[in-house]
């Protein structure tokens, strides 16, 4: 394609501003074009390339979908990973995962300490 080059990462950037062509191609000819609604604005999407060829920006080989979609195309696991937010406090996933597996018992023990504290 002419106008663009090949970044370090194997994908075609426009020569005058440096911007990716699939994103372009996929904003362009896909994203705008939809008739159904957009959940999340495009700035949030991820442009898939389905051949996993980088320079193959044809409409039917890209596809829009979230990081999360795309992790699972790529067979990413990231359900364990531990992550940083502020970049201080660490927030483990697992803890949400026992949260939600003993969710009723939870909400029984909350119900009971409310009873508690009303009649004494």
């Amino acid at each position: 394609m002419e106008g663009t080059y090949e970044d370090k990462s194997g994908y075609l950037r426009f020569k005058n501003n440096d911007k990716l062509v699939h994103r372009k191609v996929a904003y362009e000819e896909i994203y705008e074009g939809s008739e159904w609604d957009h959940i999340f604005p495009f700035s949030e999407m991820v442009v898939h390339h389905i051949d996993g060829n980088k320079k193959n920006n044809d409409t039917s080989n890209l596809r829009i979908m979230t990081q999360g979609e795309h992790e699972i195309v790529h067979g990413i696991d990231n359900t364990k990973r531990t992550k940083e937010y502020s970049g201080q406090i660490e927030f483990d996933l697992d803890f949400i995962d026992w949260i939600m597996d003993n969710i009723i018992i939870i909400i029984i023990l909350f119900l009971i300490g409310i009873f508690l504290y009303k009649i004494f």
